[in-house]
């Protein structure tokens, strides 16, 4: 889950806190997300940040430089 830049930190932690995991904790959410052949990964939106989203962009970037791929 994702939220727009600038959303208030008491918002990102009620929403990841409350509803997000405890969704995620659910028998029928993990039976869904398992039928799809995803597994659930919470994680503090700090550390996404940190972690998670710097090295995808890192990541697709040397995909990038590797296919060519230019803008146009």
């Amino acid at each position: 889950m994702l939220a727009p830049a600038g959303t208030p930190p008491a918002i990102v932690e009620r929403t990841q806190q409350a509803e997000v995991t405890a969704a995620l904790a659910s028998p029928e959410v993990k039976e869904r997300l398992a039928a799809l052949g995803a597994d659930a990964a919470p994680m503090p939106a700090g550390r996404f940040r940190q972690d998670r989203s710097r090295r995808e962009l890192k990541d697709n970037a040397e995909l990038v430089k590797q296919a060519g791929i230019t803008v146009q």
